[in-house]
């Protein structure tokens, strides 16, 4: 049992992404992903996630930049 995380509700990250090999629509497991498969957070402000593509069996990473917000 790892350590998941919501991060579609904690980050507004996608629940569908699309696959850059064959570009079909896939879930992004984003809703409950397991943060002990790797760091999600190589570097301060940078997300990197894996995704999986249930058509082509595709593996590649999903990244983003972060920003802290002043509220």
């Amino acid at each position: 049992m790892g350590l998941n995380l919501d991060l579609v509700s904690m980050l507004g990250l996608p629940e569908k992404v699309t696959c850059p090999k064959c570009h079909s629509e896939t879930p992004s497991q984003f809703d409950d992903y397991d943060i002990e498969c790797g760091n999600p957070f190589p570097q301060p402000g940078r997300l990197s996630l894996s995704c999986y593509c249930y058509i082509c069996e595709h593996c590649w990473r999903f990244e983003k930049k972060l920003e802290l917000k002043d509220p």
